[in-house]
Order: C-alpha cells, then structure tokens, then sequence
C-alpha cells in the first residue's frame, strides 16, 4: 500500500523521543544544496554533501540568480518563467525518501517547486500549496505564498522500482512536463535523504534549518546534532509563537549569528555583536553548540497599566521567552532591535524590561531595566544585552514605557523573627535627574528618614516588616512615589479571628492547627486571664476570659501570639494568686455581662490605697499589678453590677 507523509513547518510537531542517538549514526543527506554555501556559477550549483550531486541549468540564461536573502543568509532567485535545475538524482528505485526545502514564493500563484521529471513510477511533487504522493492523492497545506516555509516530505513505498536512466530530480518546477507555473521567489537550501528519516533525525534537521531561516517549528521542540534539547514545547507553551534563534551546531554547518523570526512582520530581530547586512558578515564569535532561543506570547501591541504597585509603569502587552543552552551562551553580548512603531506612540520612549527568573515576573521592583542605545534603520536597539545571569537557563523580557523620573526599591535582605529590624533594601533610580530627594517612611514603625544623594542607588538599613512609602524628587522638580513592603519569611502568621461570645452555653472551639506546617516544630501554650492553660493546637472553652496563644518555634526560639475576648453570659471577678511574695505581681481578671466601666482599687490592712486601676467600653479586663511590703491587702472591685471584695497577702 502507498503511503504519503507531509509536514509543514508552519504545523504541529509533537514533542521529541527519547530515542538515543550519536551524532556519527544521523544520516547524510544524497543532494544537500546550500544556497551561502554551495558555488552557483554560469549553469551550476554544487552539493555541499559527500554525494555531490550537483544541480544543473541547460543554460545561462535558465540558471537562478545568487540575489535573494532570507534570514540574512544567501538565497537563489527563481524568476518564475524558465529558471531550472535538474539534478541527476532518480526517486524511482527508492521504497522511501525524505526532502526538506526552504523557500519564499513572491507572488500567490501556485507555483511548482520540485518534482520527479521523466519518471515512470515516482510521479511526486511539491508546490506552493500541496504535495503529491505516488497514491497521487494531493496533501494540502494551505496557501503559503510570500512567507518563509521550511517543508518537509516524507514518503514511501511497500518497495521500491528499478531506477529509469531517464528520470531525475526537477528543481524551479513539478516537472515541465507537468500543468504548474514555474516556481517564482528565493530558494535557500534543499536536502534529499534516501530514507524515511527517524523521528529524531527529522527533528534536528529541521531545528538546524529553523534557526536558520526563522521559521520555527511550531508546536515542536527544537533540538540540537548532540540530542540536546533546545527548546521544549510542553515548558515554554505560553510563548510558541514567532519562534526564532541565534546558535552554532558544527555538524550541519550552522553558525547563525543574527536572526529574526520570519512571521513576525520583522518586530524584533538579535544579533550576537553588531548587526551586519548579512549572516556570514557578522565578525561575532559563538562556541559550537552554544544557542539561544526565543519565542513570544503572540498578545497585542498595546500598552497597559500594571496592577497595583505595579501600576506606576505601563507594559507592552506581548511579552517573550529566551532559552540559553551551552557552556558559554550566557556570555554572547547582544543586540536587541525592535521595531517600536509598531507600539504606541511614547515621547520617552520604550525600556527593555528582563526578569531574571524566567518565570514572567514582571513587577516593577523585580526587573531589570535596559535603556535604548539609538536607532538604527529605523529600530531602537539595545546593545550589550547579556542573557541568563543568573543561571537560570532563561530570561521573560517585554518593553515598558519610559519616564522622566522613575527608581525601584530591591530588597536585599528581610526582617527576620530573630533580627526584627534585619530588613534592608536598595533604591535604584532608573530614570531622572540628579541630585536625588528621598524620604521613607513607615508610620506604624515610628521611621521617618529624609536624606539627599547624587548617586543611583542608595541603601536604606535596619527596616524592620510593614508598609513603606518612598518619595522620590529630582534637581527638576519631577516627583514620584513608590510603596512597597518588608515581611518576615520565617514567621509564623498566628490569629484566632474576632471576638466571639459565648451562647446558651455551648463551647467554643479555638484552633490553630492550619495554621502551623508540619515541617515547622513548635512549642504551644495557651492561657487565660483567669488561669486557664492548655498545650494543644486545638482548644476548646466554655468560660469567658481573654484567651492567648504563644507558639515558639524550636529551630530559634521566635515566638508569635495572638489573643481574643470570649465574653460571657454573667459576671465573673478572679484575684490570684492569693498567696504571693512581696514585690511579686498578681493578677485581676474581670469578666462582664455586655460592656462597661469597671475600677480596681488595692488597700493595705490599714485602709491606706495602694493602687487604682480603670477601664471602659470593654467586657473583658486583665490587669497586673503589684504589693511591695508583706502583709494583707484588700483588692477592691467596682463594676455595674455593683462592688466585690478580694483579699491576698504577701510574705
């Protein structure tokens, strides 16, 4: 049975296998044409491959010329009316055979690209629009013209024929013989196997070809001569579109320097050094094996607002990832060109904004910011632009809107439960004029600080967790402000909600127990002001009283509490201990029906008053107070309801 198999590089591509493989097993191609690295002389183009089965014009005048470019490389232009090449190479005795193409027509005729001419059983084709099989059931592929294609065509038969002496492979055309137009537009490169390629094969040809030409390989990984993985379509799916590569693969002769994608309308291009009129111009230097990768988000080019503190800074709404594979890709100095009137009109400008993470994090104070260097042919570009500093493997990068006056607060250290003022941060002023006037401050905390600086950045010490409010002038009078926060990353978060009354009697449940990971060991006491004590996460009461709960980590002793008022349905007074030493404290509880007013007042055996103590507006009162000489006292206690008595006495 015959079996047709095209693949478009524009299609989906499902994810690599595991298959091993070593560089020396991938298959040589039988014709491999390169159109910046094969000789086209008066009538002939020679393979670069081992077989060199060199394409032939029947004339000067029929030969293609070395003028076309796609993706900065060299590429032969077909004129669409007698242009053609013939390579003496027969499909007829092949079970089957895999051909991959580059090319971008110029009009939207469909046009023949390559077909088997004078053949008798190998009638096989490709065209601008759909391939043709030897089951001559056509594969359509939709209408291509005027785009940049990476095709590839795999096909075979139940076995294969005799070779006719006639037959060979027809280029520029499907064949003369055939009813199609003439191939018309730039041809890069053409590869030829005598075999169905492995999957894997197929995969690192078209990744090498994908980088070279920008076409991506939508929907599939991309990977390299050595099995490694350069881009994988399951980890980076929000950014498959327009996916495009700078990189040096030595098995395939690749050394691709400067790129853009080619369905991107040529929004953003990079290039490892300075951008050249062409690939094989660019004086950069990259390790073999070294890559770096890139695809976008696909969203609008429009600006919006970031969110809450982020709200000071307007983004592009299209964002991109870069993938860094190699012992020195993380080295390569790039330029950034950007096409920014494809972005809203902004009379400062654009930033080229990078999070370091990779992980599309892009608040204001976690970003990096890079100004433009100029503009070059009509670009803004950013020179000197290094990716994965941090080692990470991959940058997130987008485009912000510049501002007169603009800083970011970095935190360098937090507060911790151990060091409650550990906390410091950096002020890194992006944009302005100097000298600088800050202020800081965080009410709550007691901090108010003032200071002027000619300097960038700034450190500000000793900051312990809260809400901070910076204000930011210039020598011009521009004011900005920025508000940001400090928390303690070890600290336990401990609250046991509001207060709560107790009903007919039923008891209430109060329980931390979520509150608290398992991997976190802790210490707990709870306890009352009228004695109560428990050592439980969970705890339940049927009394009122102001109900506390301490939890200390046992790793560095920190501690984090929480209190809440379980008011009663009667009153209730408790004095103790009774029995006390001098100069040591002894509590007053007091619970009460609904809220009020209460006094305490404590007088020696002589009726002399010791001490007072007042409340108001609450239902629960806890007070602590003290007796210096031994002797009995007498604690008097006035509420609404009336007035109750105590007594202690201290030795």
């Amino acid at each position: 049975m015959n079996k047709t198999f095209t693949i478009l590089a524009v299609l989906a591509i499902h994810s690599i296998c595991s298959t091993a493989q070593s560089i020396d097993s991938l298959t040589s191609p039988r014709v491999w044409l390169k159109a910046d690295k094969s000789i086209l002389n008066s009538n002939t183009w020679t393979d670069v491959g081992i077989f060199k089965n060199n394409a032939f014009a029947a004339s000067t005048s029929e030969t293609p010329q070395l003028t076309g470019i796609i993706n900065y490389n060299k590429a032969i232009v077909f004129d669409g009316l007698d242009d053609y090449f013939k390579i003496p190479y027969s499909l007829e005795g092949l079970a089957d055979f895999s051909i991959l193409a580059v090319y971008q027509s110029t009009d939207t005729t469909e046009r023949g690209i390559w077909g088997s001419e004078q053949s008798t059983s190998r009638n096989v084709l490709l065209t601008t629009r759909k391939a043709i099989g030897p089951d001559t059931i056509p594969d359509v592929y939709g209408k291509t013209e005027k785009i940049t294609v990476l095709n590839s065509v795999l096909q075979n038969w139940e076995q294969g024929n005799a070779t006719s002496t006639n037959s060979f492979f027809a280029l520029g055309s499907a064949g003369k013989a055939k009813k199609y137009k003439p191939y018309k537009g730039s041809f890069a490169e053409l590869i030829i196997f005598d075999k169905s390629l492995t999957f894997l094969e197929r995969v690192q040809y078209e990744t090498y070809l994908a980088i070279k030409y920008g076409t991506g390989l939508h929907g599939g990984n991309f990977v390299s001569s050595g099995e490694k993985v350069l881009w994988r379509i399951d980890e980076n799916k929000t950014y498959y579109h327009n996916i495009s590569g700078l990189g040096r693969d030595d098995y395939f002769g690749l050394y691709q320097k400067q790129t853009g994608s080619a369905y991107d309308s040529g929004l953003l291009v990079m290039s490892a050094g300075v951008l050249s009129n062409s690939n094989i111009e660019n004086k950069a230097v990259i390790s073999n094996q070294d890559f770096l990768i890139w695809g976008d988000n696909s969203l609008s080019m429009r600006s919006v607002k970031g969110k809450g503190i982020d709200s000071v800074l307007s983004f592009i709404q299209r964002k991109w990832l870069v993938t860094v594979n190699g012992n020195t890709a993380k080295t390569i100095p790039v330029e950034v060109y950007v096409d920014a009137s494809k972005f809203p009109a902004n009379a400062l400008g654009y930033w080229l904004v990078i999070d370091r993470s990779g992980q599309g994090n892009f608040s204001v104070d976690n970003i990096e910011y890079v100004k433009p260097d100029g503009i070059s042919n009509g670009k803004i570009v950013y020179k000197n632009v290094v990716w994965d500093k941090d080692g990470s493997g991959k940058d997130n990068f987008g485009f912000a809107q510049a501002q007169d006056l603009f800083a970011v607060v970095r935190t360098i250290k937090n507060p911790s439960c151990a060091d409650k003022a550990a906390g410091k941060i950096t002020i890194e002023v992006i944009s302005g004029k100097s000298p600088y006037q800050f202020s800081l401050s965080n009410p709550e905390a007691k901090i108010n600080r003032d200071w002027k600086n000619k300097e960038l950045t700034t450190d500000q010490k000793e900051l312990v967790a809260g809400n901070y409010t910076l204000q930011l002038s210039d020598d011009t009078d521009d004011k900005v402000t920025r508000k940001f926060s400090l928390a303690e990353p070890d600290a336990l978060y401990i609250t046991l909600g509001a207060d709560q009354k107790l009903v007919d009697g039923n008891a209430i449940t109060l329980d931390i127990s979520e509150q608290i990971p398992d991997s976190i060991a802790v210490d707990i006491r709870w306890e009352n002001n009228f004695g109560f004590n428990s050592t439980e996460k969970k705890v339940t009461v049927s009394e009122s009283g102001i109900y506390r709960v301490f939890v200390t980590k046992e790793k560095d002793g920190c501690v984090f509490s929480d209190e809440v008022i379980i008011s009663g349905t009667e009153q209730r007074i408790a004095v103790f201990p009774s029995l006390l030493k001098s100069n040591d404290n002894f509590n007053i509880s007091i619970s009460l029906e609904e809220p009020g007013s209460v006094t305490v007042r404590t007088m020696n055996s002589a009726g002399v008053p010791i001490s007072t103590m007042v409340g108001s507006s609450s239902s629960e009162y806890q007070f602590i107070s003290t007796v210096k000489d031994s002797g009995m006292y007498l604690v008097i206690i006035q509420t609404p309801k009336g007035i109750e008595t105590r007594k202690i006495v201290s030795y």
